[in-house]
């Protein structure tokens, strides 16, 4: 009589009487060997120079199609596949190489797992698809952890941001965003940023660089050519608070203009102030 295999994963189901006093080599190797290899077997093998094609040996022997976990390595430079055969399995990805890969069928789209990613995928039927949902620790500023690893992700409930911690000063910041401030007191220039959309996600930021600053201590704001596209400039027609107008700068001012008590105008020796 012969020995059966399963479907799936092609381990050996011997008929009855069929390996009587012999049965020792077919259950360690064709048995427990490859389900060990089914549930934590690891194979590896470089992108390198092609896509990577699991071996599938036939039932009751190794082959790369059977082990738990797979991991692609090398430099391609371009995104790989890992083909699978396409029935019901589960595999851990850890992707090594510098590229994407895509774990598929032959004949399907796959799963993509980007580089220095690791992601668990499953058949489902028609295609290989992600089955692992990433959910990161949640908690208040105050439940941060007390002794945290550099490389750790958490979503802040305070800040409703989520935040990583880098082991270096600010120790915990913001992932994916800048933590926002009402900034009154810095006296550097800094650079205003522009978004590439008016709704939605902007998808590129843009700073004003040399040409445009803004000093959040004095509100002073710079450009190199202030441009009013309408014709009209407008300006209060009080000075609320006191100002000097630097050496090596006039300004000017549409009238009538009145300084509010306290209020100081200071013109450097050399500048002008011109009220019409």
């Amino acid at each position: 009589m012969t020995t059966a295999y399963t479907t799936l994963l092609g381990l050996a189901l011997p008929v009855t009487g069929e390996l009587s006093g012999t049965w020792g080599d077919t259950v360690n190797n064709s048995i427990t060997q490859l389900t060990d290899d089914a549930i934590a077997g690891v194979a590896t093998q470089s992108v390198l120079s092609a896509d990577w094609t699991l071996t599938t040996t036939g039932s009751g022997a190794s082959n790369q199609a059977r082990y738990a976990i797979l991991i692609p390595t090398g430099s391609p430079g371009v995104s790989r596949n890992i083909i699978a055969p396409s029935k019901s399995k589960i595999y851990a990805v850890i992707n090594q190489s510098d590229s994407d890969v895509i774990l598929k069928g032959a004949a399907t789209t796959g799963v993509l797992i980007p580089t220095g990613a690791a992601i668990l995928c499953a058949w489902n039927g028609t295609d290989f698809a992600q089955v692992t949902t990433l959910k990161v620790t949640t908690g208040t500023t105050t439940q941060r952890p007390a002794s945290p690893s550099v490389g750790m992700l958490r979503y802040n409930t305070t800040t409703n941001q989520f935040e990583g911690y880098s082991g270096s000063s600010p120790a915990w910041t913001s992932v994916g965003g800048a933590t926002l401030s009402n900034d009154t007191s810095t006296t550097s220039n800094l650079y205003p940023t522009f978004a590439s959309a008016t709704s939605g996600t902007a998808l590129n930021l843009y700073t004003g660089n040399a040409n445009l600053l803004y000093k959040p201590s004095t509100g002073e704001f710079q450009a190199r050519v202030p441009v009013a596209s309408n014709g009209i400039v407008v300006n209060s027609l009080t000075v609320a608070t006191s100002y000097t107008i630097a050496a090596g700068y006039s300004g000017m001012s549409a009238g009538p203009i009145t300084v509010a008590s306290g209020a100081v105008v200071t013109v450097s020796s050399g500048s002008r102030w011109v009220v019409q």
